[in-house]
């Protein structure tokens, strides 16, 4: 799913990943999020590629991610 450079925020990828789990591919770089939106991404158990530059990440965003099989 190519989502970049669309301004999406944190519940807009509250939504994506609480929503369509099945996707394998999750395009979201240049948005607008924070690593807050991260929380739900361990329901994306098909996912294989994520490309989450240039947001609003920090150091916490590790954690959510490192939740990801």
């Amino acid at each position: 799913m190519l989502l970049g450079e669309n301004k999406i925020g944190d519940a807009g990828v509250i939504a994506i990943t609480t929503s369509l789990t099945n996707i394998s591919k999750l395009q979201l770089n240049s948005n607008c999020f924070t690593a807050e939106a991260l929380k739900q991404i361990h329901n994306l158990k098909s996912l294989k590629v994520l490309d989450i530059r240039n947001n609003k990440l920090g150091d916490a965003c590790m954690q959510y991610l490192s939740e990801l099989n």
